[in-house]
């Protein structure tokens, strides 16, 4: 009998957990906030309107491309992302695994900056993993692998610190 009980309980769990559609998440922008997505769809975020209309631009340096988004008021974010470790910065290289006495010293490698020199915290983006970086005045998310090999940089002033906390949690890979 009991064993009837538990099968018709793991039956029921997986048929409830079970379903035809998979979860998607919604992109819900908050007050004063307008929705924003890649032409490609495979990145999407809600931006505050006070930073202005998002523009897209193609980055060339040294035969390198990226995308770079920007806003045209400041203070306000830019984004962008590449295929490629982008001018000189090797994404493969970030530890964001462990304790900080191991991620630290990467990251501090990995960006060329002294360990004294930078604040930084874990975080996650649409579940990739991302470094939080905060070096003199700038506030920096560095995202390895993003969104279909891409990887991606939000940056800004700290004097807009809350609101980029805010807006990365927003953002949404396809």
């Amino acid at each position: 009998m009991k064993k009837y009980i538990f099968t018709l309980l793991a039956i029921f769990t997986l048929t409830a957990c079970s379903g035809d559609k998979p979860h998607v998440v919604e992109l819900d922008c908050f007050n004063n906030a307008a929705p924003y997505k890649l032409e490609s769809g495979e990145m999407e975020f809600c931006y505050d309107t006070d930073w202005g209309q998002p523009a897209v631009e193609n980055v060339n340096k040294d035969g390198q491309i990226a995308v770079e988004i920007s806003f045209s008021n400041d203070p306000s974010p830019t984004l962008l992302y590449h295929s490629n470790d982008y001018d000189g910065l090797c994404f493969n290289c970030f530890n964001l695994v462990g304790s900080e006495d191991i991620v630290k010293p990467d990251l501090a490698e990995a960006l060329s900056i002294s360990e004294s020199s930078f604040e930084y915290r874990k975080g996650d983006i649409s579940g990739k993993r991302f470094a939080r970086v905060e070096e003199q005045n700038t506030l920096t998310f560095y995202v390895p692998d993003a969104f279909n090999g891409n990887h991606l940089t939000i940056s800004g002033s700290t004097e807009i610190a809350a609101d980029l906390d805010d807006f990365v949690y927003t953002v949404i890979f396809r």
